[in-house]
């Protein structure tokens, strides 16, 4: 009978030792009498590239936490997202027709029906594809690949289903799977790997059957930090970075056209990839947020 408490008392501990109890060790007065965080952007610290923060790392905030998360005074937040990027650039390095064919917002819609099988695509068809596509990009094993099935599908799986499955994925994009395989021999004939954007990182120290996700995620990195720069460049100030989302504080008084500069700045970097940014808008917090359509 006191299970659930016990999980509510875990969840509440994890809460304040990874987030309330840092954030308090590091929160700075303002003027406005509130406290801000500055964290430390380690730039290269990740191997991918990506940023990582610390002092405190507000990486992964929940999202009841991100309600804390207020704009400064007379401000907005204005959220910009990278929509499908890792899929987007894995379908402009391998430059797959069928894959760059069906991303757009129906793509886990068309890859489950084209992998899956099914007709009717509902949520858990959607999300099983999806973690499965980034699970196969990842470079996951039998084993992983049947984990994750299990967990997303809710039913059991044989490892002949998962290697039917897996097979029908790389026939369905074959030159994505060609990529893969040539970008896994790299290692062996070279020690250093080189992502799009000129971002160097050592061979030898990935396993093989990751080094296609490091190029993908170092491209994308690049892009990321690209388009901060070029946000920050045309006046806009950018507050945070988190994955392929980046969180600008507009006035209150900005004009009414600035989200669609901050997008078309952020689409036009690679324009040959096809980038594609969604927009959230949130008056009083991090957490409370409006799409902008």
């Amino acid at each position: 009978p006191y299970a659930k408490d016990i999980q509510t008392c875990r969840e509440i501990s994890q809460v304040l030792n990874t987030y309330l109890i840092p954030w308090q060790k590091f929160a700075v007065s303002t003027q406005e009498g509130g406290h801000a965080l500055y964290p430390t952007v380690n730039t290269y610290a990740a191997y991918s590239s990506r940023f990582s923060y610390s002092g405190p790392n507000i990486q992964n905030v929940p999202p009841s936490l991100r309600k804390c998360i207020l704009p400064y005074p007379d401000h907005e937040l204005l959220i910009l997202d990278y929509d499908k990027m890792e899929v987007r650039v894995a379908a402009h390095l391998s430059q797959d027709e069928e894959l760059k064919k069906i991303v757009g917002p129906d793509l886990w819609k068309k890859m489950a029906k084209q992998i899956l099988g099914v007709d009717e695509v509902d949520t858990r068809n959607k999300n099983t594809i999806k973690r499965l596509n980034y699970a196969l990009q990842y470079g996951a094993g039998i084993n992983k690949l049947r984990y994750v099935l299990e967990v997303e599908s809710g039913r059991q799986w044989t490892v002949d289903e998962v290697k039917d499955i897996r097979t029908r994925y790389w026939t369905t994009y074959p030159k994505l799977s060609a990529w893969m395989q040539e970008t896994r021999g790299y290692g062996a004939v070279s020690t250093t790997i080189r992502d799009p954007i000129g971002y160097r990182r050592t061979a030898s120290h990935i396993d093989a059957h990751a080094l296609p996700n490091y190029l993908i995620q170092g491209y994308c990195a690049g892009i990321v930090k690209k388009a901060i720069i070029d946000l920050h460049n045309a006046g806009m100030k950018v507050m945070l970075q988190i994955h392929d989302e980046i969180v600008i504080a507009i006035p209150n008084f900005a004009p009414p056209n600035i989200t669609g500069i901050a997008i078309r700045i952020m689409e036009s970097i690679e324009p040959e990839i096809g980038l594609k940014v969604s927009s959230r808008i949130g008056t009083k917090n991090w957490g409370d947020l409006m799409e902008i359509k």
